[in-house]
């Protein structure tokens, strides 16, 4: 998947510094538990999860968020099934945190990278880096950043009510950003759907008003 933003966000947000996260030398045994489990807030598990179970996340992504590379590893075997494939019928997604903590060598190490990782994201930090090109983090960890608002989504050239309907999104029903039930936007796919309609006819069901921020292709 690749993404092409528009020139003013690409200036904005794709200048990626390096990051690195959780790094160091400790790791878990095979049987260690997590004891930090409860540091998770709803929005750190629901991007923990999201990464863990995105078919796109392979065992260097999760490295690169400082997971060391047995619990990496051991996560995307757990995750991909017998077949060890991605994406397919045998699939084991993880539903909960403690489905995560089990899979062996995933323990207070492993568990204190993905918190790291997920407060960064939920938090809009937009140096979070993943992958050689993380200009889809940076513009996630953007859109869901309380800070940015229907007015910086107009000043790149949004639609009014793209803008409206992302900024809605995002804040949830109380119409509040950086309350507990604001939205967390994980993939670019909830982006589209919360602008969907709002461009012109004919375009296929995708609105011609999100261009501005992006433009999805394989």
């Amino acid at each position: 998947m690749r993404l092409l933003l528009y020139p003013a966000l690409f200036a904005t947000l794709s200048a990626c510094s390096a990051v690195t996260l959780g790094s160091g030398p400790d790791v878990d045994g095979v049987h260690d538990r997590a004891d930090n489990l409860d540091a998770f807030t709803d929005c750190d598990t629901e991007v923990v999860l999201a990464l863990v179970n995105d078919p796109g996340t392979d065992a260097d992504v999760l490295k690169e968020i400082g997971v060391h590379t047995q619990a990496a590893n051991n996560v995307i075997a757990a995750r991909n099934g017998d077949d060890g494939v991605p994406a397919t019928a045998d699939d084991r997604l993880f539903t909960s945190l403690l489905d995560l903590d089990d899979v062996p060598y995933v323990g207070p190490v492993a568990m204190e990278a993905f918190l790291d990782y997920g407060q960064r994201v939920c938090v809009g930090d937009a140096s979070v880096e993943i992958g050689p090109d993380c200009t889809e983090t940076r513009l996630l960890a953007w859109l869901n950043d309380p800070d940015t608002t229907f007015d910086d989504l107009a000043g790149i050239g949004l639609h009014t009510q793209a803008a409206n309907n992302l900024v809605a999104t995002r804040d949830g029903d109380d119409g509040v950003a950086g309350t507990p039930d604001d939205f967390v936007f994980t993939q670019y796919y909830p982006v589209l759907r919360a602008g969907k309609g709002t461009g012109e006819k004919g375009n296929g069901g995708h609105s011609d008003s999100l261009q501005p921020v992006s433009a999805m292709g394989k």
